[in-house]
């Protein structure tokens, strides 16, 4: 249970980094194509996580996989981190 519920919050961190990334880009830069798409992955990503955590009734999470998610979250809200604070 505890692997299925890090896989999950680390999945939405994911998608709040991505969001984030696209958002801060789209009020920054003006719209592109890019972007956008950022955005909606982000919001996919939030959605998708948010979804399966309160109507999952799946079975463990496999370790290998937990881990990859959880590194790529790291790495996605570091990313955010310098992002917004222009480093």
């Amino acid at each position: 249970m505890k692997h299925k519920l890090l896989y999950r919050a680390s999945t939405l961190v994911l998608g709040l980094s991505l969001g984030v990334i696209g958002v801060h880009g789209l009020l920054t830069q003006g719209f592109s194509i890019s972007l956008a798409l950022f955005a909606l992955a982000g919001v996919g990503y939030l959605l998708h996580a948010g979804y399966f955590t309160l109507h999952s009734d799946a079975s463990e999470v496999k370790t290998e996989s937990l881990w990859v998610i959880v590194i790529a979250a790291v790495l996605g809200l570091s990313g955010v981190i310098l992002l917004l604070l222009e480093l």
